[in-house]
């Protein structure tokens, strides 16, 4: 008591200055707290998305592999008896698709009856890979295990599709080795922070890739840490643990699990791992900042407390004083009541009330803001994803229902072809939103992906043809909008049906060349044939397929031209 008396008023005043900055800095350190944790948060989340987007990639190469090998499936050459012909087919393939290592044609026996690549040395036979065991006996598209290519050497993942006869039995097996390296140029563009892996397992744990490589201390093909693989296991499909490497260094590893179905076994993990003791480090940095902040200012308020001390009034000052408390308590609807005048203690009163103000506002918007985007962000990725997917199993409805009724018009050929027609015109559309929801990117849709899933669909629902058609595709990357996507293939689809059916005598053996490019701003689209043609000095024919390609035309905009050269060719153009 007799200390608070002979007390001067700038003792007093820097003391009320004081206590009202200590529930301040106690909410700094707390906010230096929990933004250390969020820099951990952020951190293991930036390695999940980068996890995420690997193995999305990697997905994507799978799907990319299997559609491949089911469109050279569709090609008899290759399955009869593909000699040095089928050779030079498959060079020109791998050539366009520099990521798999090679692509064989094999024999149910194991034994190699045509490769992209040279062989040199004695046959080559499969037999012993397990992959290749697997695809026989489950006569689906199988994922193998890492393995070192037996022509090239090379680190590859294995990729095999069956080629089924009538009767449901193998009568060959198409085989690609997707190339392990081909992430390094992608994982570069990434700037992965000092310390940093990223790698892939196979699904027993054996390590096929790593990056950066340390063949030293984490060679490819040994199994990574058991501990950390133990972790993993326990978990789902993703998810994060915390180990250390076989290279002495502990990581927080996010990771992800592939699946060629939900219900498929897991065919290889993706992982990313960032050194905890440099995240501990940049976090502890955080704190250490705020925290001098924090003397700084409070410094500067007990100055300026000193210095205005001579005009403080108890009353004022308690009134800040209890405010103070209040709000370390948590209140932040406290305020001191006070007039914010020009005077020293009404500032101190206004900055107060503010700083009150302010921390409840930033808390609410803060929470709002955050919660009203995730919900935003989750509903509308889910509609897109869900309206995709309804229109897409609604018009294979739509496509099946004709295909039933064509059925019931046995003795009525043209009535079953006009009907598998618009059977095909139906699936073209459904393909196209199938594209979408798969991609995950509803803004556009990769045209070369849907021109080889077009084309595999095509063949097969034409195989009745009695001509051996095969496919020669020339397809760059290109993007199109949904109402660019959409009249193109149906476009497609005509053209490429037409020629089909139509550009080839019954028993001759002809080629089908399909162009996709961009050129000057423009799509340029060509489906040409070099079968029988049409007469030069005959009008082109009237038919309701190509009646709909010049209707769709017209809604591209674009330009539909006839080809100079032996067979039927056309090209249309249209701006982009």
């Amino acid at each position: 008591m007799d200390l608070t008396r002979r007390m001067s008023i700038r003792t007093g005043l820097a003391l009320v200055v004081l206590a009202a900055v200590l529930p301040c800095a106690a909410m700094s350190v707390y906010s230096g707290f929990q933004d250390k944790e969020r820099f951990l948060a952020l951190a293991t989340l930036a390695a999940q998305r980068t996890a995420e987007g690997c193995a999305e990639i990697q997905a994507r190469s799978t799907e990319n592999a299997r559609q491949l090998l089911a469109a050279l499936a569709a090609a008899p050459r290759l399955t009869a008896d593909p000699g040095q012909e089928g050779h030079e087919f498959l060079a020109q393939v791998l050539a366009q698709n520099p990521v798999y290592n090679n692509i064989l044609v094999v024999r149910p026996d194991g034994q190699v009856a045509c490769s992209a690549r040279e062989l040199a040395g004695p046959p080559l036979n499969l037999a012993d890979r397990s992959y290749f065991a697997q695809v026989l006996a489950t006569k689906s598209f199988t994922v193998g295990h890492y393995v070192l290519a037996k022509i090239s050497g090379t680190q590859v993942l294995p990729m095999a599709y069956p080629v089924l006869d009538g009767d449901g039995r193998v009568k060959a097996v198409l085989t690609v080795g997707v190339r392990l390296d081909r992430f390094e140029s992608y994982i570069d563009s990434l700037s992965l922070p000092p310390g940093a892996v990223l790698g892939m397992t196979d699904p027993e744990g054996r390590r096929i890739f790593r990056y950066p490589q340390d063949q030293l201390t984490s060679p490819q093909g040994v199994p990574i840490t058991p501990a950390g693989w133990a972790e993993m296991q326990k978990q789902g499909d993703r998810g994060t643990v915390t180990y250390t490497g076989q290279d002495g260094v502990r990581r927080i590893y996010a990771f992800r699990k592939l699946r060629l179905s939900p219900e498929s076994p897991v065919y290889m993990v993706v992982f990313v791992g960032l050194p905890q003791a440099r995240l501990l480090t940049q976090a502890r940095a955080i704190v250490a900042r705020e925290l001098g902040l924090l003397g700084l200012a409070t410094a500067v308020s007990l100055g300026l407390a000193w210095w205005l001390g001579l005009a403080v009034i108890g009353r004022k000052l308690k009134a800040v004083a209890e405010t103070a408390g209040r709000v370390r308590e948590g209140d932040l609807t406290a305020r001191t009541g006070l007039p914010h005048d020009p005077s020293e203690l009404g500032q101190v009163a206004r900055t107060v009330d503010e700083m009150a103000q302010a921390l409840a506002e930033r808390s609410q918007e803060q929470a709002l803001a955050e919660a009203a985007l995730r919900l935003s962000l989750r509903e509308k990725e889910v509609l897109l994803k869900e309206i995709h997917h309804r229109v897409k199993n609604n018009l294979q409805i739509v496509a099946s229902l004709i295909s039933l009724q064509s059925l019931e018009m046995e003795g009525l050929p043209q009535a079953q072809e006009a009907l598998s027609s618009l059977g095909d015109r139906v699936r073209s559309m459904a393909l196209v939103h199938e594209r979408l929801y798969m991609s995950g990117d509803f803004s556009a849709v990769d045209m070369g992906h849907y021109l080889m899933a077009l084309v595999g669909h095509i063949a097969a629902a034409n195989k009745q043809v009695p001509a051996k058609v095969e496919m020669d595709l020339r397809a760059r990357g290109l993007r199109l909008s949904m109402d660019k996507a959409l009249p193109c293939g149906l476009a497609l689809s005509e053209m490429i049906t037409n020629a089909y059916k139509h550009a080839f005598a019954p028993g001759q053996a002809g080629t089908v060349r399909v162009g996709l490019r961009l050129e000057d701003g423009q799509a340029v689209v060509s489906v040409a044939d070099d079968g029988r043609g049409l007469s030069p000095d005959k009008p082109r024919p009237q038919t309701l397929g190509l009646q709909l390609v010049d209707e769709l035309t017209a809604q591209l905009h674009g330009e539909l031209r006839r080809l100079p050269g032996p067979g039927t060719g056309f090209e249309l153009r249209f701006p982009v």
